[in-house]
């Protein structure tokens, strides 16, 4: 015996979904002074992250939080620094985190805005927003 008859199991169904679908949406990323430990960077060239396809009807925003280390561009005389190690520390969907990643790798700074770049973790957060 069946808890509800058809058209009650649809509306069930469709509540439950719009339910779970709303959560997801809820979920933020930390706010970025919460990373006591890590230094924002301040790159010359910063490419933005694409909004992921495979969720562009599905989930209109998100967001993401990457950190990585700086070295030097070979090549460039010591003059200009490049992400390294990127590690997706949070993320609202992994196809953010993903995107920002990508992006972040593309990114350039000056050696002479970050000279204890060595010692320091960076982070960078990006808010994804379907408008």
């Amino acid at each position: 015996m069946s808890l509800f008859k058809g058209e009650e199991l649809k509306i069930f169904l469709i509540l439950t979904a719009l339910l779970l679908t709303t959560h997801s949406f809820a979920r933020a990323c930390s706010d970025v002074s919460e990373f006591k430990t890590h230094t924002i960077g301040n790159p010359v060239l910063k490419v933005s992250p694409k909004y992921p396809d495979s969720l562009s009807s599905s989930m209109p925003s998100g967001c993401a939080i990457v950190e990585y280390r700086l070295i030097e561009k070979p090549s460039s005389n010591g003059k200009a620094l490049i992400p390294a190690d990127i590690v997706i520390i949070e993320s609202s969907q992994n196809a953010f985190g993903l995107e920002l990643q990508k992006a972040v790798e593309k990114w350039l700074f000056f050696t002479k805005t970050h000279p204890d770049y060595q010692s320091l973790v960076f982070i960078a957060k990006f808010d994804f927003v379907v408008e």
